[in-house]
């Protein structure tokens, strides 16, 4: 990003550069770009492009980098934004970071974000065409809108005009006849039938139109897939039944409404709904007469799950403009896209400059603790608290993603946390303190016994589980923040013109990459090529690519200056 480690030419005193914080900020943000480039690779992740060559093991990459990346991040900037406050002052820092900031911020809403959509839209229109094996090449992404708006001719049209009734959505990989039980039109689902939809078609995951039909509690749509001879003991890829989906919790059942983009019924509906369903298929009553709730209900959500429950309930539905696909959430509905943390940093900014005087009276014998071997342990405590809010739409190592033009609380808080942190950091005088030593040992207990650890927990979803795997995946993050700011420290500690270059030019390339990586992605679809060679080929080509343009038309112009202060060719 900018240049946060220099201090100003005012300043008579010498100011020493953190070449190492330098490149520990470039590393978190071409994380970043392996991290978008894995996705198009891992099973039932809504993205901009799917390979049919998707393997389970590309998500254990996705996990391992979001379970501390952004975090290390909000520690960087918490120190360098610290330090910026006390050797400028409050009104030069907060200029210079609305220049760096928030106005590249607002400025990719009008130019990137919307190139960026249109190459998704390009790829997902390029995806379904191949998908879709009909004579006019009509897109199962209208249909999947129009079903969501009510438009029920319009989705007929479609039909009448060659759409496959058995071709999957191509963001989802959902089925059509699994999109009418998840709307509950048993109308439309009679006539996809009628078409010669197959009541057994199997989504991306795996899953049937009838698991379906139970999540959604959609009686009519189950009525006419069991009539039609549904079979009740096809699994999805996770392993769930019609039954087990009927079960699903109130937490789970809020985030996937809410990642597809539908509108479930009350609470009290949706459980007359499923418990209807659960009727319907076998063993049901017995499960019933085990959970007459369906495992959604008030009296079974106690404790954290409970407050998850309600909180999520008030996300999905609290600050909410409109209905249906076009309804606008406040913090749900996507406006930053990847860029979300520009707008976060901007606000942490005015709030650490605020409290830049209490900053100064903090006394150094209170955080002298941030230099002592045991920190970790202290640090967990908060973390695992807050960890316990996270994952409300998916289980997940690390914070939720907030994308919207409000940030969710959880989020902003766990990442205000860290930033905080970085901060005291700062303070205190701790980077040096052991920073060096026991990198080894930090990173290898977080990679070979947290992180697994903290996977085998994401299924506890009840209080203990949830405490348990906060705990757990603190100590992969701080270990592993730690860790890497030790090795960093020990072996790039030095002054480098080329850590300098590409520290400079990672914030360029993490504005830009996604757009690359998209095209790449799409463009190696066809490749018969191993999936870890795709996800290697678009990260380094798109970061070789972006290395090129910034030095070519970006590094020494306005947009160079506006990112990262002017550059001055041989002199920089």
């Amino acid at each position: 990003m900018s240049t946060d480690s220099e201090a100003s030419s005012s300043i008579k005193v010498p100011s020493p550069r953190y070449h190492a914080l330098d490149a520990l900020r470039a590393y978190a943000m071409f994380l970043g770009v392996v991290l978008h480039a894995s996705m198009a690779y891992i099973p039932n992740v809504p993205w901009g492009s799917h390979d049919p060559a998707a393997a389970d093991w590309v998500s254990l990459i996705l996990l391992g980098i979001h379970g501390f990346r952004m975090q290390l991040f909000f520690v960087i900037s918490g120190f360098f934004t610290l330090m910026l406050l006390q050797r400028r002052g409050v009104q030069s820092v907060v200029k210079q970071r609305f220049l760096r900031i928030l106005l590249p911020c607002l400025l990719c809403l009008i130019t990137v974000l919307p190139v960026q959509n249109a190459v998704v839209a390009w790829a997902i229109r390029s995806e379904a065409g191949a998908i879709v094996r009909s004579s006019k090449n009509e897109s199962a992404t209208a249909f999947v809108n129009a079903l969501k708006r009510g438009q029920r001719p319009k989705a007929t049209q479609l039909l009448a005009a060659g759409l496959d009734p058995n071709v999957q959505d191509p963001i989802f990989g959902l089925t059509l006849l699994a999109w009418t039980a998840l709307v509950d039109d048993a109308p439309m689902a009679g006539e996809l039938i009628k078409r010669g939809a197959d009541v057994n078609g199997r989504s991306r995951n795996q899953s049937t139109p009838l698991n379906a039909a139970a999540f959604r509690g959609s009686k009519m749509v189950a009525q006419l897939l069991l009539e039609k001879n549904a079979d009740t003991s096809l699994k999805s890829a996770d392993g769930d039944t019609p039954l087990r989906s009927a079960f699903a919790s109130a937490d789970a059942s809020a985030g996937i409404a809410t990642l597809l983009s539908i509108r479930m019924p009350p609470d009290a509906d949706l459980i007359k709904g499923r418990q209807a369903v659960i009727k319907l298929l076998p063993g049901g009553e017995e499960a019933l007469r085990a959970s007459p709730d369906a495992g959604f209900g008030k009296s079974t959500q106690q404790g954290l799950p409970a407050l998850r429950a309600a909180y999520t309930q008030w996300l999905v539905s609290g600050l909410v403009i409109g209905t249906g696909p076009t309804a606008f959430n406040f913090f749900i509905t996507s406006v930053f896209g990847h860029l979300w943390f520009l707008w976060m940093l901007w606000w942490m900014v005015l709030i650490l400059a605020a409290m830049t005087s209490l900053f100064d009276r903090v006394p150094l014998g209170a955080i002298a603790w941030l230099g002592k071997p045991w920190r970790i342990a202290i640090l967990v405590i908060p973390t695992a608290i807050l960890q316990s809010f996270q994952g409300l739409f998916a289980p997940i190592l690390g914070p939720d993603t907030s994308i919207g033009l409000l940030p969710m609380p959880h989020v902003f808080i766990y990442y205000l946390f860290f930033f905080v942190v970085g901060a005291l950091i700062y303070k205190a005088g701790t980077l040096d303190a052991a920073a060096t030593k026991g990198w080894i040992v930090e990173l290898t207990i977080a990679s070979a016994l947290c992180f697994p650890l903290a996977l085998v927990l994401l299924a506890g979803r009840n209080t203990g589980g949830l405490v348990l795997g906060g705990l757990v995946q603190g100590f992969y993050t701080w270990l592993s923040i730690f860790g890497l700011i030790g090795f960093f420290r020990a072996k790039l500690g030095g002054e480098s013109k080329v850590i300098r270059y590409l520290s400079d030019a990672s914030y360029f390339v993490y504005i830009f990459h996604i757009i690359v990586v998209l095209v790449l992605q799409h463009v190696l679809i066809k490749m018969g090529i191993p999936v870890a060679i795709k996800l290697l080929a678009v990260a380094f080509v798109t970061t070789g690519i972006l290395l090129g343009v910034y030095q070519i038309a970006v590094r020494y112009t306005f947009i160079g200056t506006l990112l990262n202060g002017k550059k001055v060719r041989n002199a920089d």
